[in-house]
């Protein structure tokens, strides 16, 4: 029997990799189901590494213009 969607998602990566290979052996079951599972988590740290840069950038660019601000102001 199947997985739910749950249950599947809650595996390790290492659980994953185990079940494709035992998979693979019987080919009884389609192997690309943990594959696919495996490039979404993989996909899914890249987002949340992208958002993390993304917040860091836009926070060094506001002060690279507090910066500037101030430097123009101790200039007059």
């Amino acid at each position: 029997m199947g997985l739910t969607l749950e249950e599947f998602r809650k595996l390790s990566d290492a659980e994953l990799v185990t079940r494709h290979d035992q998979q693979a052996e019987n080919l009884t079951e389609s192997t690309s189901l943990y594959l696919n599972e495996l490039n979404r988590r993989a996909a899914e740290r890249s987002e949340h590494a992208t958002r993390v840069l993304s917040v860091i950038n836009a926070a060094l660019a506001v002060a690279a213009v507090a910066v500037a601000v101030i430097a123009l102001l101790i200039d007059s």
